[in-house]
């Protein structure tokens, strides 16, 4: 990977492996929106705008800023070629699905932040969650330097009653939004403690709170505590499981099973009709 300077940007070479739309658009973050060729959001307190060319990845900061923050957070410090052929290896029935899906990185989101976006995402729809997160950024996130507003934090809406949160149009998540910035802000959970603690546990941990069942806590587990050993089950995978893989797959329990989860999901919400099992099976 090489960093260099290019007037406002700092560029980085990513030798084809990452892609950042895919990325994006793969429906495991909400706060980045096309503009101007490429992409704007805010995410670890900081704005950025990104595009890329080919390899060549754009970010419209100082190479510093980089390094500190967005190179992690692209997760562009993992060799994720090596990471597929573990996956192949494991279940070659996915191959056509990780070509589909190749270049998407798992983001290193802030813990609160996933675990809240995925508890207003529930029974939703991609650009509905991403109004709600929007709005409530704007309500209660402070502004931003660069531009934009800090994800609140879980003490801020801890304070809150289900009301004041009307204007998300979250409907009956209100509470369950609050319910779980109290169980942070009060310790009844500890978010480092989720990253290290076995899944089983983590999961129950997240599950105890009111409002969060099995496939929001293992969203919020694998996107903001880098459980990447996390297989989040929704009605996409559900049916693809369902119907390609109807005796299982080792792959569920598999360390990267979340990123093989990933590549099912991008390829179902692309329209694609599941060639490569098609073809396998």
């Amino acid at each position: 990977m090489e960093i260099k300077c290019d007037g406002k940007f700092t560029v980085i070479s990513t030798d084809d492996s990452f892609n950042l739309a895919r990325t994006l658009e793969s429906g495991q973050c909400f706060r980045w929106k096309a503009q101007d060729g490429g992409y704007i959001g805010t995410a670890m307190g900081h704005t950025l705008f990104a595009m890329q060319k080919d390899s060549l990845l754009y970010l419209e900061c100082s190479p510093r800023k980089a390094q500190k923050i967005w190179i992690p957070y692209f997760a562009l410090d993992i060799d994720y070629n090596a990471v597929r052929r573990e996956i192949l290896t494991c279940e070659p029935k996915l191959a056509d699905a990780a070509s589909l899906a190749d270049g998407i990185h798992i983001l290193r989101q802030e813990p609160w932040e996933a675990l809240c976006s995925f508890v207003i995402s529930q029974n939703s729809n991609i650009p509905k969650i991403k109004r709600s997160v929007e709005i409530l950024c704007q309500s209660f996130g402070d502004p931003l330097s660069e531009g934009g507003y800090s994800f609140p934090a879980a003490q801020r809406l801890a304070l809150l009653a289900p009301e004041q949160l009307e204007h998300l149009r979250c409907g009956y998540r209100a509470p369950y939004i609050i319910n779980a910035a109290k169980a942070v802000a009060g310790g009844e959970i500890s978010l480092e403690e989720l990253r290290k603690v076995p899944i089983d546990d983590a999961r129950k941990a997240l599950m105890n709170i009111k409002g969060i069942g099995k496939k929001v806590a293992d969203c919020a587990l694998l996107y903001g505590f880098e459980r990447l050993d996390c297989f989040p089950v929704d009605r996409w995978i559900d049916r693809a499981m369902k119907a390609y893989f109807p005796e299982g797959s080792p792959i569920t329990s598999h360390k990267y099973a979340g990123i093989a989860q990933l590549y099912i999901f991008y390829m179902m919400i692309s329209g694609e009709k599941m060639i490569s099992l098609h073809k396998v099976c």
